[in-house]
């Protein structure tokens, strides 16, 4: 985990393992500003990271303020009707994210450019491009990470997970509309698909339709599958063949596609499939 330390009014970032101790990370804070003399003094025991805390030298007492970032982090705004959430990445491009759930229309997932992040005032400044104008956005940022506060809406930290098993992904805000469940033989949900929604021969689409060939690379967040029509085809197609790639907090699908029968159109994940995480 990447972390902010501010000395005197000089910002560093350095890198916290789990596996650190107190002494190992306040080793790592006294080699990145040079410190040689004296000692570090952290407030809250053993507890990492540590709490608020100072700098002990010889000659004088300085403060150091420690905060988090909010790297690598998804936030969700449980006061708004609309299921609305933002998403930071902490990989090199720096990619951010907002995405909807409005009440009976289709999820949208918006890229989200970083115009600047203030770790002084705690305050980012993002801008969402939208198909007709672009939106800028100021989060302030509380001192632990755990909230987002633009305006009157706040936006809570949502707790990680690690894994897609056990996840339901859905593309509008109800389940069974083609919504994804990754159980242990995942499927896709069509127990609330439109009576229009019918198999080649007629029969009404499977409450479950289970996903075939599958697998899923937890490094790289990838599953891919397979779903086979062809002993009773779908809208002309008798197989879909999915790459899923998913954003580093599991919130949203975030690239990949279905690629269809010859002759029809595939579907773009982040575009044509906009799939959110469905908060209990």
């Amino acid at each position: 985990m990447e972390v902010f330390i501010n000395f005197c009014d000089d910002i560093r970032s350095l890198t916290y393992a789990r596996t650190d101790t107190l002494e190992s990370f306040m080793e790592k804070v006294g080699d990145l500003f040079g410190i040689q003399e004296g000692f570090l003094l952290f407030h809250g025991g053993d507890e990492l990271p540590p709490e608020p805390s100072s700098v002990l030298t010889a000659h004088c007492m300085i403060d150091v303020e420690y905060t988090q970032t909010i790297s690598g982090k998804s936030y969700i705004n449980n006061s708004s009707i609309v299921n609305e959430a933002v998403h930071f990445s902490s990989s090199d491009d720096g990619r951010c994210y907002r995405t909807l759930i409005n009440p009976g229309q289709k999820s949208i997932i918006s890229e989200m450019t970083t115009l600047s992040l203030d770790l002084k005032t705690r305050t980012y400044k993002g801008l969402i491009q939208g198909s007709t104008s672009n939106e800028e956005v100021t989060f302030q940022i509380n001192g632990k990470c755990t909230e987002l506060i633009s305006g009157d809406q706040v936006y809570s930290l949502c707790q990680p997970v690690s894994t897609i098993w056990g996840l339901t992904f859905v593309q509008v805000a109800m389940l069974g509309l083609a919504s994804y469940h990754f159980k242990p033989e995942p499927y896709i949900s069509y127990a609330s698909a439109p009576r229009t929604w019918a198999l080649e021969s007629g029969k009404p689409l499977p409450r479950k339709k289970y996903f075939t060939d599958y697998s899923y690379d937890e490094e790289t967040r990838t599953f891919v599958a397979v779903i086979d029509w062809s002993s009773d085809p779908f809208a002309g197609m008798k197989r879909w063949e999915y790459k899923m790639v998913f954003n580093e907090t599991l919130m949203f699908i975030e690239s990949g596609f279905c690629k269809t029968d010859e002759g029809h159109q595939d579907w773009l994940f982040g575009t044509d499939l906009c799939y959110l995480r469905k908060m209990s």
